[in-house]
């Protein structure tokens, strides 16, 4: 018992000496009264929901466009006429955090502009119309012989949209009533297939700059099956 006694002494003693040493600065808590109430044991205190004793987080305001989160919809960007299109768009979209997955189908590419007389009855009627044409300067011509468009008369085809809107007007100017219409055909493109649950899934500025620079490129929502 001495022994136990002895070394409680000296505990004190080291204790004594340890807090002594320490320096003083005017952070150290300085000892209050002691309560009378009872100590309570950790499991004894109830247990509150987390919503109650942790305050929920700020959240930062953050300025820009107004984008709706919908749930994840897929997309496809195309068609690409070229494989260096493709990969420059899909590292475009890429810096953007979205991850795409290019796919080949068919695109179909506007060759140009028809203007024309639409189909007459008959191929004396076209015959009477080109004679009116004729007299009033208009000289390229040629009826339709075959196919849907048969006793039409073709006014020409143009690439520039303005050189096709040009000439409907003058022809229009005469007294007749042209038509116009865009020529396709069909050439095999790229897409680029990807998932976002952001609608719109790409800024406009970012759709119309690949747009001016790769040519006829649209952006659709498609079918995520």
């Amino acid at each position: 018992m001495k022994y136990l006694v002895a070394g409680l002494l000296l505990l004190n003693v080291m204790m004594f000496v340890w807090l002594k040493n320490q320096p003083q600065t005017g952070d150290v808590l300085q000892p209050g009264p002691v309560s009378g109430k009872q100590l309570q044991l950790l499991t004894e205190v109830p247990v509150v929901a987390a919503a109650e004793t942790v305050p929920a987080p700020e959240v930062p305001i953050v300025t820009g466009p107004t984008v709706t989160f919908t749930g994840m919809a897929c997309y496809t960007l195309g068609a690409f006429a070229s494989e260096t299109g493709a990969r420059e768009a899909d590292e475009t979209l890429g810096s953007l955090g979205l991850v795409t997955r290019q796919r080949e189908g068919l695109r179909r590419e506007l060759t140009g502009h028809w203007v024309y007389i639409p189909p007459l009855p008959s191929w004396a009627e076209a015959k009477k119309v080109t004679a009116i044409l004729k007299a009033r300067g208009i000289k390229d011509f040629q009826i339709v012989p075959t196919g849907p468009k048969k006793n039409a008369i073709s006014l020409g085809f143009f690439r520039s949209r303005d050189s096709a809107e040009q000439h409907f007007s003058r022809i229009s100017a005469l007294g007749l009533n042209p038509a116009k219409e865009e020529s396709y055909r069909e050439n095999s493109g790229l897409w680029l297939d990807f998932s976002s649950p952001h609608r719109p899934p790409l800024p406009g500025s970012i759709v119309d700059a690949l747009q001016q620079q790769y040519g006829d490129i649209a952006l659709h929502e498609r079918d995520c099956s």
